[in-house]
């Protein structure tokens, strides 16, 4: 890549490390990876155990191809394709190759199976089956490739672009080891795939060399068949890539004491040790992350159900004027073997101030949340210890002051109010209005009086 696009992915990916969900970094045990970038994810717990430059552009490899077979066995899924459909291998297919690209013979005009094609393209490293899966899928290659991308983007793989869907070099398509174990995760949770990804080795009928052609897996961890000093007994896939620009790759999956693995390694440095042998440090440095991920993490109890976590004012009661809360479940977390779960401070957030009467033993009034470190762990809800019952009385002396401070009581009482002052107001002025007349009339009256008397 270009100098400049490889300064912006390092910052994107320092960036992006340190928004990771990440193990206490002070705890974990020293580790280093021979390879230019890795990482290892716990898939049960969602987190990160482990991560150098997980965040940093790189050419993938082959590893695409765990893209290519994702789409393949979706559309299986989906009833679009079957696994015993037989499609004839195009011209263009073979053709869109470029020289030097591994291949396992298949030639234009040959008929395969949609299930020979999968073993082809994942346990055989076979590009062309790539190719041809692609338009088995989507028509042709250019349609898969935009089916690709539109399917990273749903994964919220943030820095990856595909080009092709076999993983040959192509300066435009790239990823990053955080991104390979999202897809991979993803993958995984189809039966299809992950029967595919840990087969060692598989037969393919005719057309090939006119019979049946054998091949063995390219994931060394699995099986010792083709080169032998790499197993891990408990891998059970899932990609490897090689390429003169990207070096060697790995995407790996174990399960040891039921607890699922993912580490990705990217350009890896294979090469002649001081001992005189090779090495293939895809293999070997995956093995070894992977082992070290199970040695030194486990999963530890970082909150109690019986633990108190405090008291939450009650009114309307004459029983308790407070109840005490504590979580709803325990609560789990991978961490390092070495860390105290003492040092987790817990931090309770109660949706009110005070409750009323009455409360139900279990009823939620908050939640708590545990962090380490200033890095937050897990967040579950707190429930009352007991019941408290309500009171009858204060609760309709409640109930009235609550009327009375409704607003629209207090509105219809200041109208009222309003109401009947204007109407004091007007009876004094209309009795006002009535004694004056009727002392004039009274005046008029003796006056007419004293007139007719001659007074």
């Amino acid at each position: 890549m270009k100098k400049n696009a490889r300064i912006t992915s390092l910052c994107l990916g320092i960036i992006f490390s340190l928004l990771l969900f990440t193990v206490p970094a002070e705890a974990a045990p020293d580790m280093e990876v021979d390879a230019g970038a890795a990482v290892l994810y716990d898939a049960d717990y969602d987190v990160i155990l482990f991560d150098q430059h997980a965040g940093e552009k790189m050419y993938p490899s082959g590893l695409v191809k765990i893209m290519t077979l994702l789409l393949a066995v979706e559309a299986v899924e989906r009833g679009e394709i079957s696994l015993a459909d037989p499609v004839t291998v195009s011209t263009a297919a073979i053709n869109s190759l470029p020289p030097g690209a591994f291949t396992l013979n298949i030639r234009a005009g040959d008929v395969l199976s949609v299930e020979e094609l999968l073993y082809c393209a994942m346990v055989g490293s076979s590009n062309e089956a790539c190719n041809v899966l692609a338009e088995a899928v989507s028509g042709n290659i250019d349609a898969f490739v935009s089916l690709m991308n539109r399917k990273a983007g749903e994964l919220q793989l943030q820095n990856t672009r595909f080009s092709n869907p076999t993983g040959l070099h192509d300066e435009n398509q790239y990823a990053t080891a955080y991104d390979i174990v999202l897809l991979t995760k993803e993958a995984l949770n189809h039966e299809l795939f992950r029967t595919i990804v840990s087969a060692d080795e598989y037969t393919v009928q005719a057309p090939l060399y006119s019979g049946q052609r054998f091949f063995y897996t390219s994931n060394y961890l699995l099986s010792a068949k083709k080169i032998p000093g790499y197993v891990y007994r408990h891998a059970f896939g899932v990609r490897t890539g090689y390429s003169t620009e990207a070096g060697s790759c790995l995407a790996a999956a174990a399960e040891k004491n039921g607890r699922t693995l993912i580490s990705v390694v990217l350009n890896a440095a294979n090469g002649t040790q001081p001992d005189g042998s090779y090495k293939l440090k895809s293999f070997s440095e995956s093995s070894r992350l992977l082992e070290w991920g199970f040695s030194h993490y486990s999963l530890k109890t970082i909150l109690l159900p019986t633990s108190l976590l405090g008291e939450v004012p009650v009114t309307l009661s004459q029983d308790a004027d407070y109840v005490v809360i504590h979580p709803e479940s325990e609560l789990k977390a991978m961490l390092p073997n070495d860390v105290d779960v003492s040092k987790f401070e817990r931090h309770v957030t109660l949706f009110q101030d005070s409750v009323e009467a009455p409360v139900a033993k279990g009823q939620v009034l908050g939640t708590v949340t545990l962090t380490y470190e200033g890095r937050e762990y897990g967040t579950i809800n707190v429930v009352a210890l007991t019941d408290v019952e309500r009171s009858d009385l204060l609760y309709k002396i409640q109930r009235t002051k609550d009327f009375f401070n409704m607003t629209l009581v207090r509105l219809s009482a200041v109208f009222l109010l309003l109401f009947l002052a204007a109407v004091l107001v007007y009876s004094a002025v209309s009795g006002s209005r009535r004694d004056k007349k009727r002392r004039t009339a009274h005046k008029h009256t003796y006056l007419s009086y004293r007139k007719k008397s001659g007074r």
